[in-house]
């Protein structure tokens, strides 16, 4: 960080704020409190055991627009960002920021901030020399040929911190000569990483080869290693003499913040000692992120703040061969990346089961999860035989006072919440019993057999925009769990996400959410209240696609919904739970018209009284 002896201050932050919706960067959040100058106390009302991991990269996003009402006023709990509020934001031009009174720490020194958006980082420069800004925000707002010049001005001094950035050349292992590993272990070996860091970041970056970054805690320091005689005997090895063209993407978002420019031409420089002759392309984010996915490419340059998240995390995303980083950025593809990143997985004993229950206050009867491990079910008699028969019955209806417990008899159906690895830790703390599925016992299947299984069971969210990726687009969202299953290739896969959505309409997140449950052509849809999000007309029309999927494709739906309206309608068979009990289950014309328990009573009685 360069800061002026003026008060004028470089920070590593964001010139662009992060605009984040707290929602969903700290789920279930209760209240925040200073427990001293240094320290403060989240409290949330459920365990969020990997939290802290996350913080590590994100800890202080600025807020989007939709966490503030009319006023500028917080809608929720004013954690996470300082004693700043934003009250106006201007898309590529400008935030103003406004001093929070109810800020729980330190009251800031002025009344309004004001972030201005200048792309060119010359323009920066000046403004901030000038002294017609204060500062500038962002790692890489000042690249370090700029750089350089203020850390020799008087009015400036030099302090550093570490930065979750990463900078790394993204191999494509699919395609020669890099398919070899012997050609990606030469490219390592041939790096001079210490000389690219002293000749082009003036020094302060620290030269690795570790995936994990410095900041996470999870980081160790491997030994990098600098042997250009050994790369070229790997070279020779694979290359045999011969020189291989191939091409080096570098992103444009990286030559203004970066020496991008500078320092691909030096990697071209010492690959040629390799055999390799490199041509640089330099494209738009567009065309990277697109030469990206279609692995059109042999080497790209890309930064990321790579994995500072919890181990699953990591493991799921970057280590297996089917995470989604792997496929859409790393891509291996190779069988034994899987089994060695799965080889060092073990399983909690029912004693630690027991502790960490004990810990997190867990023995209450109602559910509960706790990272991969632990589920507490609802007690009582889940009942049984509430499947449907396929092409025939056309939903099954779960309804109670609670919502939690519904979704654990739809859970305990579709047996597709807990994550991998291991099939073992899906045992619950109490009696199962059995679940049957297109006439098989599935309640202790293997992983294997559950990777094939969660295929033909499929959910749809209440909530569609919350399990749709934000930063994937339509068609990527789609076509991951066909990538993901390796059900088609890309181009045929594409060609049938399409077919899809000419088959579905009515509101646009549900019906890409109904598509990409579709995509994988299951037999049974688990339906979260489906409609209960929509407009009247809307839900028709989403229920009218919903019914024709089903004739045409033989499907089964397990229907949960509160609108007995829509069950009297869409079910033909209907179970009501009530304390996570199936208490009656018939006919929906006879749950209807002639209820027999008395809390079923109850609710049609109370449904027939809203009509009225």
């Amino acid at each position: 960080m360069l800061r002026s002896m003026m008060g004028r201050n470089l920070m590593p932050m964001l010139s662009l704020p992060i605009l984040t919706d707290t929602s969903s960067t700290y789920p279930s959040l209760k209240d925040v409190v200073k427990l001293d100058d240094l320290t403060f106390q989240l409290i949330f009302d459920n365990p969020q055991p990997t939290l802290p991991y996350s913080m590590v990269n994100f800890a202080s996003p600025m807020y989007s627009p939709k966490n503030f009402d009319a006023q500028g006023d917080f809608n929720g709990l004013p954690q996470g960002t300082g004693p700043f509020k934003l009250i106006e934001h201007q898309k590529d031009q400008y935030s103003l920021l406004e001093s929070y009174d109810g800020y729980y720490g330190e009251k800031a020194k002025t009344k309004h901030i004001r972030i201005r958006v200048i792309p060119d980082p010359d323009t920066r420069m000046s403004a901030l020399k000038s002294g017609e800004i204060m500062g500038v925000m962002d790692i890489g707002a000042i690249p370090p040929n700029l750089a350089k010049e203020l850390i020799e001005d008087p009015n400036f001094e030099l302090s550093t911190a570490k930065s979750t950035i990463s900078h790394y050349i993204q191999v494509n292992g699919k395609k020669a000569p890099f398919d070899n590993v012997k050609m990606r272990q030469a490219i390592s070996l041939a790096i001079d990483r210490q000389q690219l860091v002293k000749e082009l970041y003036l020094g302060y970056p620290t030269p690795t080869v570790n995936l994990l970054n410095a900041t996470s805690p999870f980081y160790k320091d491997i030994p990098v290693e600098y042997n250009l005689t050994e790369a070229k005997r790997l070279a020779t090895e694979v290359l045999g003499g011969e020189r291989e063209k191939v091409d080096l993407l570098v992103p444009t978002y990286g030559l203004d913040r970066y020496p991008y420019k500078a320092q691909a031409e030096l990697l071209q420089a010492e690959l040629k000692e390799l055999g390799l002759d490199v041509e640089i392309r330099i494209l738009d984010s567009a065309a990277f992120k697109d030469a990206q996915t279609k692995g059109d490419y042999n080497l790209a340059l890309s930064t990321q703040g790579l994995p500072n998240g919890d181990p699953y995390t990591i493991l799921t995303n970057y280590l297996t061969s089917e995470g989604s980083s792997n496929i859409t950025v790393i891509s291996p593809g190779d069988p034994a990346v899987e089994a060695l990143s799965m080889s060092g997985v073990g399983e909690p004993t029912q004693e630690e089961i027991n502790a960490k229950r004990a810990e997190l206050g867990l023995n209450d009867p109602l559910l509960v999860q706790y990272g991969r491990w632990v589920i507490h079910a609802v007690q009582g008699d889940l009942g049984t035989s509430y499947m449907t028969k396929e092409s025939i019955a056309e939903a099954v209806l779960g309804m109670t006072s609670s919502k939690a417990r519904r979704n654990k008899a739809a859970e305990l159906l579709r047996q597709m919440d807990m994550p991998e690895p291991d099939r073992k830790l899906r045992k619950y703390p109490f009696e199962l019993r059995t679940i049957w599925f297109n006439g098989k016992d599935i309640t202790d299947f293997t992983t294997a057999q559950m990777r094939v299984l969660r295929t033909q069971m499929q959910l749809i969210f209440q909530h569609p925009d919350s399990a749709l990726h934000p930063r994937m687009t339509i068609l990527q969202s789609l076509m991951e769990p066909i990538l993901l299953h390796r059900l088609m290739n890309k181009k045929d896969g594409e060609e049938y996400v399409v077919t899809l959505l000419e088959q579905v309409s009515g509101g646009q997140i549900q019906r890409i959410a109904i598509a990409r449950a579709l995509t994988m052509n299951p037999k049974l849809l688990v339906l979260d209240e489906p409609t209960s999000m929509l407009d009247v007309s809307v839900q028709a029309q989403v229920m009218e696609v919903l019914k024709h999927i089903q004739k045409q494709r033989g499907l089964s739906y397990l229907l949960i919904s509160h609108d007995m309206e829509l069950v009297r309608h869409a079910s033909q068979q209907t179970a009501v739970m009530q304390n996570g009990s199936i208490v009656e289950l018939n006919s929906s014309e006879a749950i209807m018209e002639q209820p027999q328990h008395e809390y079923t009573k109850q609710l049609v009685h109370a449904f027939r009284a809203y009509l009225l």
